[in-house]
């Protein structure tokens, strides 16, 4: 997605459907959210200034209390939610250099 028509959607509010789904849709903590994903976002574009397309992934922090490894052997595991989180702006790399299958259908976010 363009970085400067993300930056704006995001400015604009067109995301808090997601982002309220991810972090609570209170209005601070929106907004805390929207400032955390700019950030990214332009730290993204001062790395790669020749990169304009970025695609935004974000995963909940999860830590094993107990059973760390046995569910490799359908063991059991206890597991908790923690309050970090990973988030991760990317982009798309072709070069032939890259020995990999081709990337399965992407899933749009419309904004």
């Amino acid at each position: 997605m363009n970085i400067q028509f993300l930056l704006e959607a995001i400015d604009a509010g067109k995301t808090d459907n997601p982002l309220g789904i991810l972090y609570g849709t209170s209005p601070e903590v929106l907004q805390t959210q929207r400032l955390r994903y700019q950030r990214a976002i332009r730290r993204f574009a001062e790395i790669f200034p020749e990169r304009d397309d970025v695609q935004l992934f974000s995963a909940p922090g999860r830590t094993e209390i107990g059973g760390n490894h046995t569910d490799h052997q359908r063991g059991i595991v206890l597991a908790g939610a923690v309050l970090l989180l990973c988030r991760v702006t990317l982009m798309l790399l072709s070069h032939p250099a890259l020995n990999t299958p081709p990337l399965p259908p992407a899933i749009a976010l419309t904004v």
